[in-house]
């Protein structure tokens, strides 16, 4: 990330600092913690990250973000880490300006989102997530990695229920959103393939009448998606010969 002091960061998160160290990078594994990292201890289902902050600090780590009972040296506390990550992505991001693109599909999200950021960078500076970081989690650390240089961030946005889609472009609002296709995913959770449809849709809501679309023209519920939605579109097609801009 960008240098920002730490005074900044915590202002970020919604509590005081008056200290002007820098932070280079945000972690939330203590083994890439280093000089300059800002370390957030997120709690898991199997682990919790507060049982490595002493060896988070070892590395190097400037900081720790932890929850309000965790006592130790330099420590930041904040009612939620998770909710303490994403606000740091999200105000980063706006402070940043890079446009975004974001990909969400049932099938070829992460294969659709580098190509699209190779074809990008051939021209333009371009940051995208690594491999499949697409969720609550990845996604904030996909933000905060991205350098003062980059002009075009591309994110992979993963659905595993009805609102995340919509959780996550809260935090990176779509430029451009893109919707690879819509198949029978995460069934189990959403009930319906019409479910699972309503859910990708929650992309086109957040890219509203200023962005653009870039959809799957020969998918019907991708299609019925953009009727609802109807923002600007740019169609493609493996089959129909008049695709564009909408």
């Amino acid at each position: 990330m960008k240098p920002t002091t730490l005074s900044r960061l915590s202002q970020w998160m919604g509590i005081h600092s008056d200290e002007s160290t820098e932070v280079s990078s945000v972690v939330i594994d203590s083994r890439q913690a280093g000089p300059g990292s800002l370390f957030v201890a997120l709690p898991g289902q199997r682990t919790d990250g507060h049982n490595f902050a002493a060896q988070a600090l070892e590395q190097g780590a400037s900081v720790l973000v932890s929850r309000p009972e965790f006592e130790g040296k330099r420590v930041l506390k904040v009612a939620d880490t998770l909710t303490a990550l994403q606000n740091l992505a999200r105000s980063y991001l706006k402070q940043h300006g890079a446009k975004v693109v974001a990909v969400t599909g049932s099938n070829g999200k992460t294969t659709t989102k580098d190509m699209t950021a190779a074809v990008l960078s051939s021209e333009i500076l371009t940051h995208s997530s690594r491999g499949n970081f697409n969720n609550e989690i990845g996604l904030p650390l996909s933000i905060l990695a991205m350098d003062g240089q980059c002009d075009v961030l591309v994110l992979e946005m993963g659905m595993r229920g009805p609102g995340q889609i919509s959780a996550l472009t809260d935090i990176a609002p779509p430029d451009v959103g893109v919707i690879t296709n819509i198949g029978p995913v995460h069934l189990e959770l959403l009930g319906s393939l019409d479910a699972v449809a309503d859910a990708k849709g929650e992309m086109l809501q957040a890219v509203g009448p200023k962005g653009i679309a870039v959809l799957n023209k020969d998918d019907a519920l991708v299609r019925e998606q953009w009727r609802k939605h109807r923002c600007q579109v740019l169609w493609t097609s493996a089959e129909n010969r008049d695709a564009g801009l909408y």
